[in-house]
């Protein structure tokens, strides 16, 4: 138990080296092979973050260069809360980068043998260090914490075995986490590659008319269509091919057919799919499109287009009750679970809120968030910052993708001088290529299991993440055994 470990301070065990003031005027908007390091890298509770790196571009110093593994703390934190301040990131590997070590950061430097790296990483995350770290913050508007705070924090340290033991066991929920956030950000590459393929660049029907260039009958030219909308083939390697078309195309198909995928379909599925792309390409007001499909707006592809509401906050009767209310701020999430608050039903009747079902898209309209896009993995209500696409029957898939591949459109679109805005006709009214219903139906097909599994990874990080917040103060008390863990 923690009662019979000895009393000690972080001071005896390890430094805090700040980061180095890189010049500003080095910084770049585009990506380079330097990424700064930054409190905007660490996560609300602990970990790294590796979706706002910025971009560094001149002179470093040897010393300022953080290695894979290093442990750093964020020593600034903008919001009101103090999100992060003091929270503790182990530091990734990104291939082909560099990551600096920035001002605002310290680097944890180990004065002896006498902390395991795991354990000291969780310690830093605890509620205790939280507290200890929040008691001296300095600051208003930008809250600040020292070197000096950090170290001061005094807490039980246990053998060296136990905290490997307890290390190990918190980071192996940490890793699994990681790889379902890998894992679906490969799954929204895949989405966002089929989506392109079909609805930007015309993939399919584009081999089409390649294959009937090269001389095939209607036949190999479905061949084509096929071997493009299964990944068999690209429309470069199809403008090569010269012989024997129809036996290569079907070999590649059947290939690939034999390979496992999340997004494999059927032989029968993928025939069906390629007969419905037009062998043609006209013009439109979006340079191409493929015959017989149209162009038109985000409403027609949705049953309502509607934003949210919130009610009184004066009204107690109105909030903490058990149907999710969405704010503009956590749109960030692809995929919404759960929300921060919750409203009642009485508050959901007596206000503009209402309730969308899962399956919603939903694009933030206001402030930092503008132009931002989620899905509804279940029903819930939002604020009136928020913008819902309730979609058609067999549109889901397509209403998202969509949205998500218009981010930068809708938010170019936001206009207001203190704060970037939306409104709900700009949104319903962003222009769209219409394809006919059947292929949104094969659409829909296709991307079913795929986002299946991306919400599935979603849900299960939010159970490991709890398993790991309720584990953490057990272990790190000696409340725990290691038996009882597993």
């Amino acid at each position: 138990m923690s009662a019979d470990w000895p009393l000690h301070s972080l001071s005896e065990f390890i430094g805090i080296k700040h980061g180095f003031a890189f010049k500003g005027e080095f910084f770049q908007s585009e990506e380079s092979s330097d990424f700064l390091v930054t409190p905007g890298n660490f996560s609300v509770g602990g970990g790294f973050k590796s979706d706002k790196f910025k971009y560094y571009d001149g002179p470093v110093p040897e010393d300022y260069v953080l290695k894979e593994g290093d442990l750093v703390v964020t020593m600034t934190d903008l919001s009101k809360q103090a999100d992060t301040l003091g929270y503790s990131a182990l530091i990734p590997t990104i291939n082909g980068h560099r990551l600096l070590h920035n001002q605002r950061v310290g680097l944890v430097e180990y004065k002896n043998n006498e902390l395991d790296k795991n354990y000291l990483y969780f310690l830093l995350r605890s509620t205790e260090y939280r507290n200890h770290v929040l008691g001296g913050v300095t600051g208003t508007t930008v809250k600040h914490t020292s070197p000096t705070k950090i170290l001061s924090y005094e807490f039980r340290k246990p053998p060296f075995e136990t905290q490997v033991e307890i290390g190990r066991k918190l980071i192996t929920l940490e890793y699994k986490v990681d790889l379902n956030r890998q894992t679906n950000q490969t799954l929204e590459q895949i989405a966002q590659a089929i989506f392109k393929s079909w609805f930007v660049d015309f993939e399919p029907t584009r081999a089409k008319i390649i294959a009937k260039a090269q001389g095939a009958d209607p036949a190999t030219q479905e061949l084509a269509a096929q071997a493009i909308i299964c990944g068999a083939i690209t429309l470069e390697q199809l403008a090569e091919l010269e012989q024997s078309l129809s036996t290569t195309l079907q070999a590649a198909i059947n290939q690939k057919l034999s390979q496992q995928s999340s997004t494999s379909i059927s032989a029968d599925q993928l025939i069906a799919t390629a007969a419905l792309f037009p062998n043609e390409l006209v013009e439109s007001n979006l340079t191409y499109k493929p015959y017989g499909w149209n162009v038109g707006k985000i409403q027609d592809c949705c049953k309502r287009v509607e934003s949210g509401g919130t009610p009184k906050r004066s009204e107690s009767a109105y909030w903490s009750g058990d149907i999710k209310w969405l704010s503009s701020g956590e749109v960030r999430d692809v995929i919404v679970l759960d929300t921060k608050e919750k409203i009642t039903k009485l508050g959901l009747d007596k206000s503009s809120a209402k309730l969308w079902p899962q399956g919603t898209t939903v694009v933030a309209m206001y402030g930092a968030t503008a132009g931002q896009v989620c899905l509804l993995a279940d029903e819930m209500t939002a604020n009136q910052a928020c913008c819902a696409l309730i979609p058609k029957e067999n549109y889901m898939s397509y209403v998202f993708l969509a949205a998500r591949r218009s981010i930068e459109d809708l938010a170019g679109k936001a206009s207001g001088s203190a704060q970037q805005n939306l409104n709900k006709t700009l949104v319903s009214e962003h222009e769209l290529l219409l394809p006919s219903v059947c292929i949104l139906e094969k659409f829909e097909l296709v991307m079913s299991s795929l986002i299946k599994k991306w919400i599935y990874n979603c849900k299960e990080n939010i159970e490991l993440s709890e398993v790991r917040d309720t584990l953490l103060p057990k272990l790190l008390s000696g409340e725990l055994t290691f038996e009882a863990a597993e």
